[in-house]
C-alpha cells in the first residue's frame, strides 16, 4: 500500500500497524502518552518536530515519508523543484521533443541519491525485488536503506545501528531537521550541538 497521498495521521497509522505495535507501545517508545499518538492518527493534534523524528526512528522510516509538506499540490511542488534548481542545479531540459528533470551539479548528493533510485527501480523492473520490497525501500530511504554487493536495496533498523553515525550524517540530518522547521514556521528549534546530544541520547535507547 502506497499511503503517500494521505494524511501524516493515516501514514503514521499504516506504518504502526506494519511494525506490529499498539498506540500504546509507540508513545512509550518516543516519549508521549497513548492518547497523543491516537490524536496525531485522528488528524486532531500533530507533533512537533523532535517527536515526529523519534516516530520515524521507532517505526523505521525516514522522516520525510511522515512529514510531507507539499501532499501533491502542483503549485507546492513546483515552488519546491524551484529551490532544488538553487541547492542542485536541478533543471528542466528537452530531450528529444520531451521536457525532463536534469542536475548541472553532478557532484550533488541529490545526483547520488537518485543513482539509488534509478538502481532500486532497475532491480524493481528486473524482477530482482516486489514491489512491496520498492515501497518499503523508499519508505526508509536515506535514513535506514543501503545496498548490498550485488546493488539490490536493503532496509531496516537494522541497518542504522549497525553502523555509528559520522558527522556528515549528523550534519544531514539536522539540515533536515531545520528546513522541516523552517516549513513549519518555527524558530525555536536547537542548535546543532544540542541536536546532536539530543540523537546521541535517543539512538542509543
Amino acid at each position: 500500500m502506497n499511503v503517500q497521498n494521505h494524511s501524516l495521521g493515516v501514514r503514521i497509522k499504516y506504518y504502526r500497524q506494519q511494525n506490529g505495535l499498539t498506540q500504546k507501545q509507540l508513545g512509550e517508545a518516543v516519549g508521549v502518552v497513548e492518547s497523543a499518538i491516537r490524536n496525531y492518527e485522528l488528524g486532531k493534534r500533530t507533533p512537533d518536530i523532535p517527536t515526529l523524528q523519534n516516530i520515524a526512528l521507532e517505526l523505521g522510516v525516514d522522516f520525510y515519508t511522515l512529514y510531507n509538506p507539499y501532499h501533491f499540490d502542483p503549485s507546492a511542488s513546483i515552488h519546491a523543484l524551484f529551490q532544488m534548481q538553487a541547492l542542485y542545479g536541478l533543471e528542466p531540459a528537452e530531450v528529444d521533443g520531451e521536457i525532463i528533470l536534469k542536475i548541472s551539479k553532478k557532484e550533488s548528493e541529490l545526483q547520488s541519491y537518485l543513482e539509488y533510485w534509478y538502481n532500486a527501480l532497475k532491480s524493481l523492473k528486473g524482477n530482482r525485488i516486489s514491489e512491496q520490497d520498492y515501497n518499503d525501500w523508499m519508505d526508509a530511504f536515506p535514513t535506514f536503506s543501503e545496498a548490498d554487493e550485488t546493488g539490490l536495496p536493503i532496509w531496516g533498523k537494522d541497518v542504522v545501528k549497525s553502523k555509528k553515525p559520522t558527522e556528515d550524517d549528523f550534519e544531514r540530518d539536522y539540515k533536515v531537521y531545520t528546513v522541516a522547521n523552517s516549513w513549519a514556521g518555527r524558530k525555536d528549534f536547537m542548535s546543532f550541538k544540542e541536536y546532536k546530544e539530543f540523537r546521541l541520547r535517543n539512538d542509543n535507547k
